[in-house]
């Protein structure tokens, strides 16, 4: 598998992965993913809707940290999902918001509004 995005030296796989125990999804970390600046790092999520269909099938949804910033590494020490794959964690440990490299860290939830589907819902 690879990201469709994918750019020299994003680094896919470099910060980790994490399956659900469904099997039904799928995290992969680009920490040095350049969306966000230089090195702000990605979380790739492949979610497929049965265990017969193939995770390179599945085209991904990219998540970004949205106050990231160049060299926040969000997901260098891999990403987290929850059993049911429906909340997912991942660290930006660069991150500046309370000082220098002082870090956070991102949680998505698939709690979806009527219309949306996961794994990334908005409304």
């Amino acid at each position: 598998m690879v990201d469709p995005d994918g750019n020299s030296n994003d680094e896919l796989g470099r910060g980790g992965t994490s399956l659900s125990a469904t099997g039904l999804v799928l995290a992969v970390a680009s920490d040095s993913d350049d969306d966000k600046g230089d090195g702000s790092g990605t979380v790739s999520v492949w979610q497929r809707a049965n265990n017969s269909i193939s995770f390179a099938d599945v085209i991904p949804t990219k998540l970004v940290d949205p106050d990231g910033n160049a060299f926040d590494s969000l997901g260098r020490s891999g990403p987290s999902l929850s059993a049911n794959g429906l909340v997912l964690a991942a660290a930006s440990f660069r991150d500046d918001n309370q000082g220098n490299e002082s870090g956070s860290v991102l949680v998505w939830e698939s709690i979806c509004e009527s219309g949306y589907t996961p794994p990334l819902c908005t409304g």
